[in-house]
């Protein structure tokens, strides 16, 4: 489904039914996007990640990309009992599941994991 995610409407409405939402959007889109999933009821939401753990990362980072504040939001959100989060990081969800998996760039490979979809979080 395409969204505007310049209108709350069309993401409202995206996430009609929806239980869990994996991000792969940052700044104000995915900001957007946790707005209206907590709008919505969405149970889960999984932030876009492409950094280490969040509490070895520096605290004013230029390269943030709204990642901090996107976290603050969810934190925000869950302590009112609105979502529940959690954060993966190195984009490895992404490469797992991306067409030819890790294998396809020859990694992985005596892992047993390597195939697309193989690792499941």
């Amino acid at each position: 489904m395409t969204v505007d995610y310049n209108d709350t409407n069309t993401l409202r409405h995206a996430l009609m039914g929806v239980d869990v939402v994996i991000s792969t959007v940052t700044g104000t889109p995915q900001l957007e996007l946790i707005q209206a999933a907590v709008s919505r009821g969405v149970r889960r939401f999984i932030p876009a990640e492409f950094e280490g753990p969040t509490n070895l990362r520096p605290s004013h980072n230029p390269l943030d990309q709204g990642r901090s504040t996107a976290l603050h939001y969810l934190n925000h959100y869950r302590q009112q009992g609105r979502i529940e989060y959690t954060v993966l990081v190195c984009g490895i969800l992404y490469e797992r599941f991306s067409p030819g998996g890790l294998a396809l760039h020859r990694l992985g490979l005596n892992s047993g994991l390597a195939g697309e979809g193989d690792y499941i979080a």
